[in-house]
């Protein structure tokens, strides 16, 4: 009989064993002993109070990120490497300080990238770019993770998010900072279930970003502050419980929201009403933002497909002659322009077109504008956009911004792309590919892994160029 119980408390204890006491502890004081400690069923104690990876990172000479294997990899992006975790389970990253600091250089990097992963936790950490100005890499980046736990983080710009997750599932986020990034503190597309408390965002450029099919978002008294966009794009099933909301130069677009005890500009408060720029209400209750797209005409249906991407027979010469244009443009009025938008200009002429595929682009969101006109040239933030399938058809929306574009991509060949459809200004109507005056044709290709660039010449006006990520 004692024989029959040890034996069933035994089972009982095996049965109730957490992930976490399959955990093979490793603790590490380097950068390339962190790097080799990444694996399943690992708890990495990084014992050191910094880690700057990215030197480590080109020493080290990973392998090229291929999404069937397992382990760390590496991008090649635009100014340097952008380290990925791939295929990894029961991983945890904990800081043996309450602020251990991991950072990378280059700007177009992640700092921590994690990819099919499952059961990924970081704890006590404090993750950033060592350059500030505008980042396009992200700080935590999770593409298709399941349970995914930041806790007691400090996360830090010039990153372009702080976190971004997509097709992700189960993420939980506590008692961390989100500050300084250069768009959103937080961007979450086609998440389920994410929880976010006791967590403050502030002093960035947006606070949050939710879109895509995302269900059952919470969060739980956190704070939002001195962020320059507030609730600045959020659809799906989001839900605030006593969070306060600070001031902002400008009110985002909201599909629907529940408030339960939140205080908005230090009052509570149930709902937005965006055109009177105001909230009101007792603090419990659900805003709802009614979302509908312009009608529009389609005359492009004569194309025919070529791999994946509709094929646009005519526009191999508009490729050519707006390369060669800008090149001209950009070294006759040179005087007028700023040295930086000089060089992302040449740096787009210049970059060999990778081959692009028509689901990849699915996954680009963000876009900054670069404008060059007889006059000066002009660098805007990073603002939404996103790449979609309609009825058969691939479209590029930019859809937040003053200035906008919409229209529908066709394929030169197989490394570039164009575009054929209209500019138009925010809350105005789009007319579609039948307006002359509002017409805009355009060239695509892909310059690294996270990044594409359009170029359009905007009439008598000059030129301008996109830059899209991820």
């Amino acid at each position: 009989m004692q024989k029959l119980l040890v034996l069933l408390f035994a089972t009982i204890f095996a049965i109730g064993a957490s992930a976490a006491d399959k955990q093979k502890v490793v603790k590490v004081k380097t950068s390339e002993q962190f790097i080799k400690a990444i694996d399943s069923n690992r708890r990495i104690i990084v014992e050191n109070d910094l880690l700057d990876m990215t030197e480590t990172i080109k020493r080290m000479q990973l392998p090229e990120v291929d999404e069937d294997a397992t382990g760390t990899m590496v991008s090649e992006e635009y100014d340097g490497p952008s380290l990925l975790i791939a295929n990894v389970s029961n991983l945890t990253i904990e800081g043996k300080y309450s602020d251990t600091h991991i950072q990378v250089t280059p700007r177009y990097a992640n700092v921590l990238a994690f990819a099919s992963c499952e059961n990924i936790t970081m704890k006590n950490l404090k993750l950033g770019h060592t350059n500030t100005g505008d980042c396009v890499g992200n700080v935590v980046d999770t593409k298709y993770c399941v349970n995914v736990n930041i806790e007691n983080c400090k996360l830090y710009g010039c990153g372009v998010e702080g976190v971004a997750a997509e097709n992700t599932k189960n993420l939980l986020v506590t008692n961390s900072n989100i500050y300084e990034c250069s768009f959103d503190g937080i961007n979450l597309y086609s998440v389920d279930n994410a929880t976010f408390s006791n967590c403050k965002i502030y002093d960035n450029l947006c606070d949050l970003n939710i879109s895509g099919d995302c269900s059952d978002i919470t969060f739980n008294d956190c704070n939002f502050y001195s962020n320059k966009n507030r609730l600045n794009f959020v659809r799906g099933q989001v839900t605030m419980n006593r969070c306060v909301i600070g001031d902002a130069e400008d009110n985002g677009v909201i599909e629907s929201i529940t408030f339960n005890d939140c205080k908005i500009d230090g009052e509570l408060q149930e709902k937005y009403d965006e055109s009177e720029d105001d909230y009101e209400g007792d603090g419990e209750g659900v805003y709802s933002y009614p979302y509908a797209h312009a009608e529009f005409s389609n005359s492009m249906k004569d194309i025919t497909d070529y791999t994946n991407i509709n094929y646009f027979t005519d526009r191999e010469y508009l490729k050519a002659a707006l390369y060669d244009e800008l090149l001209d443009y950009i070294e006759t009025n040179a005087s007028r322009f700023e040295a930086e938008d000089i060089e992302k200009a040449k740096a787009f002429f210049n970059a060999e077109p990778l081959p692009i595929k028509a689901n990849e682009l699915l996954q680009f969101k963000r876009v900054r504008s670069i404008q060059f006109t007889d006059v000066c040239s002009v660098s805007y933030d990073f603002f939404n956009c996103r790449f979609y399938r309609e009825d058969g058809e691939l479209y590029f929306d930019k859809t937040s911004g003053s200035q906008r574009k919409w229209g529908l991509i066709g394929r030169i060949n197989d490394n570039n792309l164009a575009f054929t459809g209209c500019w138009y200004i925010g809350g105005d109507k789009r007319t579609g590919f039948l307006d002359e005056e509002h017409l805009q044709e355009g060239v695509i290709k892909k310059v690294s892994s996270n990044k594409v660039m359009m170029l359009f010449k905007n009439d008598d006006r000059g030129f301008e160029i996109y830059e899209i990520v991820k």
